[in-house]
């Protein structure tokens, strides 16, 4: 992931918030895996991927590499006869 000089020094307490909204992604598209909780979630984080502030982008950028490698992970595929 791409990351700058001056995101390493972030707040802590925002490094927790990222990290804590990083976990909610994750449970939300573990306790539905499905095409449609995948598009709320990406249309959701899809705002802040062009944000202005570089910090706001990258963050959201990993939200999105979480939550679609969450997915893919737990996604089944199944075929009905």
């Amino acid at each position: 992931m791409p990351r700058l000089a001056h995101v390493e020094i972030m707040d802590p307490l925002l490094i927790k918030c990222f990290a804590q909204l990083g976990v909610l992604m994750r449970t939300i598209i573990q306790k539905d895996t499905n095409p449609a909780t995948l598009d709320d979630v990406t249309t959701l984080l899809q705002s802040w991927t062009v944000s202005p502030t570089d910090l706001i982008r990258i963050k959201s950028v990993e939200l999105l590499h979480t939550t679609l490698k969450t997915y893919y992970d737990h996604v089944t595929f199944t075929v009905e006869v």
